[in-house]
């Protein structure tokens, strides 16, 4: 309903409806594959009443994800095929993570090169949640590293597993994650190759959930 001296239009898309009867319906048409935005403008040149009593949408809508759908594309991963989401970043004395039958796999054999590093891509929490991962260390005096954000220097980052290796067996490793934690990054760190030869490392799955145990993922 619009009184006397009201004004109402929509606008989407660059296309804008007016309405211009007291009382009625409004439609706009809307096409697009992109996502976009719907403007609904009241005003008035003097004194007046606009009433919207309903909103309602009509047609195939794709609707927008979820914080919790964007966060489980973005760090869920098996490894079956690809590093998801993740980086496993290159930089002088680095190994590359690349995918073998039981997920991904580092392999550092000292000399020049004592890492491989996974990187995560940016990502926002709702709440704080815990980063569990699947992780399989076959050497002694090896570690794996948590390092938060883009800082993968060892001394700042938290050790999840490692150098005390006995058995190489699959480990599930949980890590809490507050809200200011938008990256991290998983160091495989080897610096022992000529005591304990070549290390090896297997990876697969890194999942989330809430804090309180809700699963974000399904």
């Amino acid at each position: 309903m619009i009184s006397q001296f009201g004004f109402l239009r929509v606008c989407a898309l660059g296309q804008c409806m007016e309405g211009k009867k007291l009382n009625g319906t409004l439609q706009v048409q809307i096409s697009s594959e992109k996502p976009f935005e719907i403007i609904i403008e009241a005003s008035s040149k003097k004194n007046a009443i606009i009433v919207i009593s309903s909103i309602e949408v009509e047609g195939d809508i794709c609707p927008l994800r979820t914080v919790e759908q964007i966060l489980c594309d973005r760090i869920k991963c098996d490894f079956k095929e690809h590093t998801c989401n993740y980086e496993s970043t290159m930089e002088t004395g680095d190994r590359e993570l690349l995918i073998g039958t039981n997920g991904g796999v580092c392999t550092i054999a000292g000399h020049d090169a004592k890492r491989c590093v996974l990187r995560s891509s940016y990502f926002d929490l709702p709440a704080p949640a815990t980063l569990i991962i699947d992780v399989t260390q076959f050497t002694f005096g090896s570690r794996v590293l948590l390092c938060a954000d883009a800082d993968t220097d060892s001394d700042n980052c938290h050790e999840l597993l490692g150098p005390r290796v006995l058995t190489a067996s699959p480990r599930k490793v949980e890590f809490p994650l507050d809200e200011s934690v938008h990256q991290f990054s998983l160091v495989f760190f080897h610096d022992k190759a000529d005591q304990f030869g070549a290390a090896r490392f297997e990876i697969s799955s890194i999942d989330i959930r809430a804090g309180d145990g809700y699963k974000f993922c399904f």
